[in-house]
């Protein structure tokens, strides 16, 4: 061979190796930066790398699995189905990881393809029971199989074992039938358990009932709810129904939505265990069948919330319509997300913008005030927490929370007449309220002051939260500041055991320690507590105790003050 051809040769192969080994490299990268964005919920990220490493490796099973994965946590249904389709060509559906399973099921139900859907379904150990009793009815209605369904709801052993989940579902498919009466009487017997009253299902049993000329119960119903509430369109149904006008009932109108309220029960559920990620995947599947849901609405972004993606979240918020009842909780839920973003000042613009426009919701001026004093905006806090006292008292309701949430700013702002005056209201209003007897009786041990009345306070805070971190803390205190060591010294252990990372409670240990001669064990306690990084005030006095000892620190401080008060 030609030397300059053999030359050529090797040039040639040397480039096309040194091509392969940088497609590799890059694919390497970009599937390690997937699995990192994975891990830290960045699902926008992770499936565009997914998506950039499956251009290499198009037929990688685990890099599709992961695309699908992240474009549904993403909320982008257009990839997921893609993904989830050329997944399919190099593995059977019946191998296919349960949340693809659940998009090629959910997909099904979108496109009324029923009978696919249940044979899905049935799949052996493909889908948890749960999914399976909450769905079938409704495929099997949807399917065109009514009465089967309907009997599924009341009758099969999986439905039995949901219990008052299933007759609420079975109640709200005969009233999708026209069987008004039948669903009425379901929804009324508090015996069985599915008279449930979150919003939807009191929306939903107040139409029924109008139906069937139940309109004065109807409106009993919605009064119920309206305590305490500034629910508009809940206010604007019972004004209707109790002015005679006509009531269409149009809670669930389809199998679809049947489908994606089971859905929703199932990520609500989820949700309330705090398994946020898995949350999501149930509630997005939910909105992908109808996405105008906004309960459902509501809870994705929620879920984003906890899992720290707050530009998703925002992004989710907004699709609440602004004349909508739920617009004030999507509102409150975004200035969250801005708050956590740190952006404090956009946030509380937000509340004011929505309490201005309401100002006869006390729940806004909470919220408000809440968040003003998230950001030790104390003076401003108070004020918002008086006008929400004046209007509770004006409706002749009552509420704790505020009192006790006022009492918080006063003492903060030194005003600690007005503090008392406040703590003592809100406790006589709720006598057992663990955090209120907490932070009221914390605040007599720092003042110094009814130190016998604070170790009962706390005791009874206890009681309430056993295994409160803080509270133990505080009743360890407590016996401190009385003198009595040797009884503080389990509870402050305790306390250390509940929160080990936190600075001032084993900065307590510490000083409890030194008050029982265990010296070596105190110098331990303070040294672990600079290293949970303390506030600069304590910081300074944890560093002179290690110094000179408690002793000398409170024999100092005692001078500081007599010499402050005789000034």
């Amino acid at each position: 061979m030609n030397f300059s051809i053999k030359f050529l040769i090797n040039i040639l192969l040397i480039w096309l190796l040194a091509t392969s080994i940088s497609n590799a490299n890059s694919n390497s990268g970009d599937y390690l930066s997937a699995i990192h964005a994975d891990r830290n919920n960045d699902f926008l990220s992770a499936s565009k790398f997914y998506s950039r490493s499956l251009k290499n490796d198009p037929s990688n099973v685990m890099l599709l699995r992961g695309a699908i994965r992240s474009n549904i946590y993403f909320g982008n249904f257009s990839d997921a189905i893609y993904y989830s389709e050329k997944l399919n060509k190099f593995e059977k559906v019946e191998e296919n990881g349960t949340i693809t399973s659940l998009l090629t099921l959910t997909n099904k139900i979108k496109n009324a393809e029923y009978n696919q859907a249940k044979k899905l379904l049935h799949q052996p150990s493909k889908f948890n029971l749960f999914l399976t009793a909450m769905l079938t009815g409704w495929l099997e209605i949807g399917s065109g199989n009514i009465k089967k369904g309907l009997k599924y709801f009341n009758e099969s052993e999986n439905a039995k074992k949901l219990g008052a989940i299933s007759q609420n579902h079975l109640a709200l498919a005969l009233a999708m039938m026209g069987d008004f009466e039948k669903a009425d009487e379901i929804l009324s017997d508090v015996t069985n358990g599915s008279n449930l009253l979150d919003r939807g299902s009191i929306i939903a049993h107040a139409q029924i009932m109008a139906q069937i000329g139940k309109n004065q119960d109807a409106v009993n119903l919605l009064d119920k709810f309206l305590i305490g509430t500034d629910d508009k369109e809940i206010y604007n149904l019972r004004r209707s129904i109790d002015a005679g006008a006509p009531i269409k009932y149009n809670y669930i109108t389809s199998p679809n939505q049947g489908a994606a309220l089971a859905l929703y029960t199932i990520a609500n559920a989820v949700h309330n265990e705090n398994d946020y990620a898995l949350s999501l995947v149930y509630s997005r599947l939910a909105s992908h069948i109808d996405p105008k849901n906004i309960e459902n609405v509501l809870l994705v972004s929620d879920n984003l919330l906890n899992l720290k993606q707050y530009d998703l979240a925002i992004k989710n918020y907004k699709n609440v319509p602004i004349m909508h009842a739920k617009f004030k909780n999507a509102e409150i839920g975004r200035a969250n997300a801005l708050y956590y973003q740190g952006k404090e000042t956009t946030s509380i613009e937000v509340l004011k913008t929505l309490a201005k426009n309401n100002p006869e919701d006390i729940e806004l001026k909470t919220t408000l005030g809440n968040s003003l004093r998230r950001s030790s905006q104390f003076l401003e806090a108070s004020k918002i927490y008086s006008d929400a006292i004046s209007l509770i008292e004006k409706k002749e309701l009552t509420s704790w929370f505020e009192y006790y949430a006022k009492g918080i700013c006063n003492e903060r702002l030194g005003n600690w007449n007005i503090a008392e005056f406040n703590f003592r209201k809100a406790i006589k209003i709720r006598p057992n309220q663990p955090s209120l007897l907490n932070y009221f009786g914390y605040s007599l041990l720092e003042k110094g002051i009814h130190l016998d009345e604070a170790l009962q306070l706390i005791e009874r805070a206890l009681k309430g939260q056993p295994n409160d971190g803080y509270i133990t803390d505080s009743l360890g205190w407590a016996l401190y500041r009385l003198e009595k060591y040797s009884e503080a010294v389990k509870y402050m252990e305790r306390a250390v055991e509940l929160m080990p990372l936190d600075p001032i409670i084993n900065d307590h240990l510490g000083d409890v320690y030194w008050a029982v001669d265990r010296r070596v064990e105190a110098k331990f306690q303070w040294r672990r507590a600079l290293s949970f990084n303390p506030d600069k005030k304590d910081l300074e006095r944890i560093l002179k105790k290690l110094d000179v000892g408690l002793d000398t620190v409170l024999l100092s401080e005692q001078k500081m003050k007599t010499s402050s008060n005789e000034d």
